[in-house]
């Protein structure tokens, strides 16, 4: 980017963690993309956004279309 990571520190006053964008093609083709964001990427000191988060702090359960549909 544009700034060194002491600049982006002085900017936002603090410690800051950042992680790689990229865009991948949505299912079926039709030139459709997402743009995504690694929040699992390590990077040279293995830290990723994630390995910062307890999972036990956000369970998460994974309904059906149907299920969904009748919310």
């Amino acid at each position: 980017g544009p700034f060194t990571e002491d600049q982006v520190f002085d900017i936002l006053g603090g410690h800051f963690a950042s992680s790689p964008l990229g865009v991948v093609e949505k299912s079926g083709g039709h030139e459709k993309f997402c743009v995504v964001c690694d929040i699992s990427f390590k990077n040279d000191d293995e830290f990723s956004v994630n390995s910062h988060l307890d999972s036990d702090n956000f369970p998460t359960e994974w309904g059906t279309a149907s299920q969904v549909a009748e919310l």
